[in-house]
């Protein structure tokens, strides 16, 4: 048996009975992986199962899913356009008109069909990521990020992937955080103010802590995976493993209190993402899309 909390922080602390989630997106035609929400809240993207295509959806107008962007190597990274005002999305392709086939970013409104090339690396490429109102990408993982102007970022988060270590350089370079080597990081998500990385380390069992980018100083969340933040960066999203159910928790950064939320209904919660303002949340069960207002 299954049951799906919803766990976030606020000036109550007692469990409190949740509105039962609104199927947004049925299965069809594909099941659905990785929902975001754009910018201003009323529209999701999302990718189909073979993370090839983004697929969107107008939260106040639309009654099925619409293609927005098809390609090789899409994966289930991309983001909306900071500022602007057609519902861009960021997505990275394999460009395989060029003879040496790189990965670049691209944009293209969900309303309308019309891609535009965001960047002209050649190579394999990593991102994109939204932090800082701006778009960046790299070309590893322990490598520094660049924006679309190609300009280098050398602060923040760097993983390597044979030792599974994560540290977090400042803008002089200066190593300001070591994950302890054995703690393997699994997974991280920077804040879309870069002012934390949330980061997935196995202790067996996945936990969640965050580190300030500028300071260096760790907090641990408790147990998490696949963390998700809200655009503000107020709140965090991530999937916990509690024997055999799967809840969701919502962290407070700010206020450290918290609130649980029970939906008593059957589910298995994936991909969980926040709204802008930490308000709503949307998961993916069985390639379907639900959503749940958090302040029922």
């Amino acid at each position: 048996m299954k049951r799906l909390f919803f766990i976030t922080f606020s000036l109550l602390a007692s469990l409190l009975q949740a509105a039962e989630p609104q199927l947004i997106v049925d299965a069809k035609p594909f099941h659905w992986l990785n929902p975001i929400y754009s910018n201003d809240g009323n529209s999701l993207a999302f990718s189909a199962l073979n993370q090839n295509e983004i697929w969107s959806f107008d939260l106040l107008h639309s009654f099925k899913p619409s293609r927005a962007a098809r390609g090789d190597s899409i994966g289930r990274r991309f983001v909306f356009e900071p500022n602007s005002q057609d519902d861009r999305i960021v997505y990275r392709i394999r460009i395989k008109a060029h003879p040496a086939e790189p990965l670049r970013l691209l944009s293209t409104s969900i309303h309308l069909f019309d891609p535009v090339t965001r960047t002209n690396n050649m190579g394999e490429i990593l991102g994109p990521y939204l932090f800082e109102n701006s778009v960046w990408y790299r070309f590893s993982p322990d490598g520094p990020f660049y924006d679309y102007q190609d300009r280098p970022r050398t602060a923040g988060p760097y993983w390597n992937r044979e030792t599974q270590v994560l540290w977090v350089e400042s803008a002089d370079s200066t190593r300001i955080f070591t994950s302890p080597e054995n703690e393997p990081v699994r997974g991280f998500e920077i804040s879309p103010d870069g002012n934390y990385v949330a980061i997935v380390a196995t202790t067996p069992e996945p936990i969640l802590y965050l580190v300030a980018l500028k300071t260096g100083d760790r907090t641990e969340l408790g147990a998490g995976r696949w963390p998700s933040w809200s655009l503000n960066s107020k709140y965090l999203a991530c999937l916990v493993d509690i024997r055999d159910e799967t809840i969701i928790r919502v962290h407070d950064i700010e206020k450290h209190e918290h609130v649980a939320l029970e939906i008593p209904t059957h589910y298995d919660p994936e991909y969980p993402a926040l709204n802008p303002d930490g308000t709503k949340l949307v998961f993916t069960d069985g390639g379907r899309i639900f959503q749940i207002d958090l302040t029922e």
